[in-house]
């Protein structure tokens, strides 16, 4: 503790004041925000195909509080898989939202438009496969979603 004079104060009376660190900070420390990676995040890490701003992304996943419903992060794969193999398919990373931002406007909640579906490849090709291959897939009759027909 250190002792000041407080020329306002009544002759005489000096005043402490403490300058402890636990009086300056007395206040309860914020949480921070879970940065744990957790299963379903790394599904969707796995699959989102713009990798970008990853802590923002984990944050994002822990608001949605997808890891304590597996219905919802069913949902959420469901959807970029959808996307992915549809309306994502061959555009430019730019035009693909961040994973934060997907995950902020819960953009697996926007309504789907006709054509944004492919059909699932018949030899069962994951998406990242699929991603990879674009048009140059070698099956026979055509992969239908790598739109190689």
């Amino acid at each position: 503790m250190q002792t000041f004079e407080n020329p306002k104060a009544d002759a005489g009376i000096s005043q402490e004041i403490s300058t402890s660190k636990e009086y300056r900070n007395n206040n309860t420390p914020r949480s921070r925000a879970k940065t744990d990676i957790s299963p379903g995040f790394s599904d969707f890490w796995a699959i989102y195909p713009r990798k970008v701003a990853k802590q923002s992304a984990i944050k994002a996943w822990n608001k949605t509080g997808a890891d304590d419903s597996q219905s919802l992060t069913d949902t959420i794969l469901a959807d970029v898989n959808r996307r992915v193999s549809g309306e994502w398919r061959g555009k430019d990373m730019q035009y693909i939202p961040h994973p934060a931002t997907y995950l902020n406007q819960r953009r697996w909640e926007d309504e789907s438009t006709p054509g944004d579906t492919v059909e699932r490849c018949e030899q069962d090709l994951s998406i990242e496969e699929v991603m990879r291959r674009g048009d140059d897939c070698s099956e026979p009759e055509g992969c239908k979603p790598c739109g190689s027909w």
